[in-house]
């Protein structure tokens, strides 16, 4: 199995990065979705939306990127 460690928005991810996103739609449920992180936006990946500031949850690397933290044992 895979942990998705999350961070908070507030804490932005490294320049140019491709990550997972967590927001809450406009019915209100909670959305992952992969995005890219670039000029300190985050944009949606497969179209062309861009979140808007307070809509980001948080967000995590994608599971196989190697900055993600060690699982522990």
């Amino acid at each position: 199995s895979t942990t998705i460690y999350w961070s908070g928005p507030e804490t932005p991810p490294e320049e140019a990065s491709y990550v997972l996103v967590r927001y809450l739609d406009d019915e209100g449920a909670l959305i992952c979705s992969p995005a890219a992180y670039e000029k300190g936006r985050f944009e949606e990946i497969g179209g062309a939306y861009i979140f808007q500031t307070g809509e980001v949850l948080g967000w995590s690397y994608l599971p196989y990127d190697e900055r993600n933290p060690e699982q522990e044992a």
